[in-house]
């Protein structure tokens, strides 16, 4: 387009760098994707081993960066517009922004060189939030229940950001069942499980 982005290193012979950024509102377990065009402009200078991308940089309620994710990059001249894209998984927990960076880069050379990219129709759009990021998460699955005799229960477990049920046997009641003497007679105490509980039926 003819409003695109000039992004510039210094003309050095230093590794240098250039940034520039947007922060937009997060929470842990929103997911992103982003992407855009590049190039190198006609005429303008390109330091060999330079390349110019876009990053993802999650960021905790101190400005500090907890992760990030990069784009594939441009590390050749090219004129031609071409589009670079980043998808992120689950923001980490802490996170309360994202900045979204138009990143170039060159690296030290023996004489002084400046590497000059564009950067145009740059996106960035929440496309979902995981279900959990710890098993707390998960709590709605937690309760205990009957299955025939047993005592069951289920602990809602964080499994790669999606909440299952971990099921155990808290107490099988058939354990309890008794034969004993009652005077002349023989006597069975049979144990059932109700409402979670193991009751004498």
């Amino acid at each position: 387009g003819s409003k695109g982005l000039w992004a510039y290193t210094a003309l050095t012979t230093v590794k240098g760098w250039s940034g520039i950024y947007q922060e937009v509102d997060a929470q842990p377990g929103d997911i992103f994707d982003a992407s855009a065009f590049i190039r190198t402009p006609p005429g303008f200078s390109w330091v060999g081993g330079s390349s110019a991308f876009i990053t993802l940089r999650f960021i905790n309620q101190d400005g500090w960066s907890i992760g990030e994710v990069d784009s594939n990059k441009l590390t050749t001249a090219s004129t031609g517009w071409q589009q670079y894209s980043l998808a992120t998984g689950p923001a980490p927990i802490g996170t309360t922004k994202v900045a979204l960076v138009t990143y170039l880069e060159k690296p030290a050379t023996a004489t002084a060189g400046q590497s000059i990219a564009n950067f145009d129709d740059v996106y960035l759009e929440k496309i979902g939030t995981a279900e959990c990021m710890t098993d707390n998460d998960c709590s709605n699955l937690d309760g205990d229940y009957c299955q025939s005799d047993m005592i069951k229960h289920d602990e809602g477990k964080c499994v790669n950001y999606v909440c299952e049920a971990e099921t155990i046997t808290n107490q099988d009641c058939n354990l309890l069942d008794n034969d004993y003497c009652d005077g002349t007679d023989i006597k069975h105490d049979d144990y059932t499980c109700s409402a979670a509980t193991c009751v004498l039926d």
